[in-house]
């Protein structure tokens, strides 16, 4: 079940690591950080659950490396450094990144904000998983903020359990999963959310360095990390996995649908390279990203993706990755189509107009012009 993991290092060695102190009052605070643009980066093998706490036991020693889910463009594989993006924008930046297409085997389970009555060590939190991780081994590591206040000021957990799945899923699939599982048990624990979605996203950085306390600060958890081992060394999340639901805004769906009907999706595989195959799921995509931008709604490339996979029917699990490569390729230039690079001088319009708001925001008044 051969896997990689993705690390990223801060070109500049800059921390990203949480950093507390003690201030003037002897009250715990956490320090602020510049935000990082540029990052090294490298993927290392894994090919079960032992590697991977193996891997997550050097990176988390490193307080200006951290983990994404994310594979790197072809055209960025030998850069010195890269950027943190995934998606094209105006500023006519490329970006570094895309969904890995095959997906991953390790899956990290980010708890945040849990109540301790709920959940006080990572034991306990399993309860708040589906059963099928109950008796799986993982690697647990306690993020910063657990066992601290939060933004309320209760003391709450907060973690990561790093599991390994018998199959590979992609970014789009663990982030439905995990969605429709807080939206069916969430409010059985009195929570809003248990596990947080959003981390199963090309881009976004798994914290994992451990935090740093300066000053006379004292760490509040002795034991941060650790392989928990269970009867089991995988999980099998398949039994919880739910069809994909339709996840594109309603507006569009009725604008779609003909096009929808005009695509053989079984044959993408038998055709590839064939001159102008390709020309009704290009047209669809961009109809879709005209219909979504014609709405005022952010067209997403994997419910989009997503929404033409269900109308069309289920995959063979063997044929997805591929899948996913052709129509991921086919988006992308659908969406370079729609939008095209702009202009330098209508890219300099752009930053100064975002210059600005950000100026707005920052100091509640008008900048000076």
């Amino acid at each position: 079940m051969s896997d990689t993991i993705t690390i990223l290092q801060t070109a500049a060695r800059q921390p990203i690591a949480k950093v507390y102190s003690l201030n003037k009052n002897g009250e715990l605070v956490k320090d602020t950080k510049a935000e990082v643009k540029h990052f090294e980066f490298s993927e290392w093998d894994v090919d079960n659950i032992d590697e991977l706490a193996a891997a997550l036991r050097q990176i988390e020693q490193h307080p200006t490396w951290c983990v994404i889910r994310g594979e790197i463009r072809e055209q960025y594989k030998d850069a010195i450094t890269v950027n943190r993006r995934c998606n094209e924008n105006v500023d006519g930046i490329k970006p570094a990144w895309q969904m890995n297409q095959d997906g991953h085997h390790w899956i990290c389970v980010d708890l945040d904000n849990i109540p301790l009555e709920l959940a006080r060590n990572h034991k306990e939190a399993l309860r708040l998983l589906p059963e099928c991780f109950w008796n799986s081994s993982y690697y647990y590591q306690y993020s910063a903020g657990h066992n601290l206040p939060n933004e309320t000021g209760e003391i709450v957990s907060k973690m990561h359990l790093w599991f390994w799945n018998v199959r590979k899923y992609t970014d789009f699939e663990f982030r439905r999963w995990a969605t429709e599982w807080n939206s069916t048990n969430a409010n059985r624990f009195g929570l809003s959310s248990i596990i947080d979605a959003s981390l199963f996203n090309p881009v976004q950085i798994h914290f994992t360095a451990f935090p740093i306390f300066r000053g006379g600060a004292v760490d509040p958890v002795p034991k941060r990390s650790g392989l928990c081992r269970r009867s089991s060394d995988v999980v099998d999340i398949g039994e919880v996995m739910l069809p994909a639901p339709v996840i594109i805004h309603d507006a569009c769906v009725n604008s779609l649908e003909p096009l929808v009907a005009s695509i053989n999706l079984e044959q993408i595989c038998d055709n590839i390279g064939t001159t102008g195959f390709y020309h009704n799921i290009f047209t669809f995509f961009k109809a879709a990203i005209n219909s979504s931008h014609g709405r005022g709604i952010k067209a997403d490339k994997e419910a989009i993706i997503g929404f033409l996979l269900v109308r069309k029917g289920n995959l063979i699990a063997s044929q997805r990755p591929q899948y996913m490569k052709i129509l991921g390729n086919e988006y992308d230039k659908a969406f370079r189509k729609a939008y095209p690079l702009k202009t330098k001088e209508q890219v300099e319009d752009f930053k100064n107009i975002q210059m600005k708001k950000r100026a707005v925001a920052l100091f509640n008044k008008p900048p000076i012009v």
